[in-house]
């Protein structure tokens, strides 16, 4: 240290020697002496030590930063869910868990989903009412007729059944939007092939590909109902049901083809709403009333699953 003090000033003087070194001088006599140093090998080692407490920190601190990161990422990750699920129709409570932040987005969610959830009953009460409501002037419409001549009865009675019919599948799409699938495990080749032979023995063009057996977890009424609407819309439309049932990956994905005559780009993207058709006509006899994909959908949706109309070369097919 008095040697640093005093030359300071000196560029050419550093206190700092690493490794070995011998140094000889000669003395007035004319002899040599020779002064020899042997320290460790030459290197930075100051700069390997800085390393090394360095990495014994990180290792210090790496599982109370995991353990942090872990408790902050859990209840974001339950909120992503919750959201996703919510997207799909499915009301399910989140726990309020985490940060303030979090906590606070999590309340708002639940909040949220209350008001859905009672908008959706509310519209569901109100509907079924009014489908209640009308049945009876029809039931009465169909009494007063009887009395009028066989052709205009047998009118009024086929306008009825149509009114009927209508409010059906209207109460239909609505009862799906807020369905709630039971979960058990089921045996979706055999589900879909019962489906099928169900058409094929109707004498419809149902057919179904061999392939592996598949089980999911799901609601069996429901996922009837649903492939029961897909294959009869493409029997409808198509004239025929080709079903090919396969895996990809954790996902079991069904296909019905068709060999209709597919649709506009604008229509595939519209098919699935409420009450659109994309046949203008509004005929019964050519058509329901725009709400079958509608419900297919929602069957899908809650079920966790997607469903996609494409076309193909002469026909349309559908994904699930």
């Amino acid at each position: 240290m008095q040697g640093a003090l005093l030359y300071r000033n000196d560029d050419r003087f550093s206190p700092l020697i690493f490794g070995s070194f011998r140094a000889s001088w000669r003395r007035a006599d004319g002899r040599w002496v020779s002064i020899t140093r042997v320290g460790p090998s030459p290197g930075p080692q100051w700069q390997i030590s800085f390393v090394i407490w360095i990495g014994l920190a990180l290792v210090m601190i790496l599982p109370f930063a995991w353990f942090f990161s872990r408790r902050l990422a859990t209840p974001i990750r339950a909120l992503g869910a919750a959201a996703d699920r919510i997207g799909r129709g499915s009301f399910e409570r989140v726990e309020i868990d985490g940060p303030w932040e979090i906590r606070a987005a999590a309340a708002a969610l639940n909040d949220m989903q209350a008001r859905l959830e009672r908008h959706v009953n509310e519209r569901t009460a109100v509907i079924g009412a009014i489908a209640h409501d009308l049945r009876t002037p029809l039931a009465r419409l169909v009494l007063l007729v009887a009395e009028c001549s066989t052709d205009v009865r047998r009118r009024v009675e086929a306008e009825v059944d149509v009114m009927e019919r209508m409010i059906g599948v209207t109460l239909d799409f609505v009862r799906s939007e807020t369905v709630s699938a039971t979960r058990e495990f089921v045996d979706l080749r055999l589900l879909v092939e019962g489906v099928v032979d169900n058409f094929a023995d109707l004498g419809r063009t149902a057919s179904m590909a061999p392939g592996p057996a598949v089980t999911i977890v799901g609601d069996p009424m429901l996922l009837t109902r649903l492939f029961n609407n897909l294959v009869s819309n493409a029997l409808t439309y198509g004239g025929v049901a080709e079903v090919t049932l396969r895996i990809d990956g954790d996902q079991a994905i069904v296909e019905i083809a068709d060999d209709g005559p597919g649709l506009e780009e604008a229509d595939l993207k519209r098919v699935f709403e409420p009450f659109y058709r994309a046949e203008r006509s509004r005929n019964k006899a050519t058509g329901g009333i725009g709400l079958g994909l509608s419900i297919v959908r929602s069957l899908v949706r809650a079920h966790g699953g997607s469903v996609e109309l494409e076309n193909r070369t002469g026909a349309a097919l559908l994904l699930v």
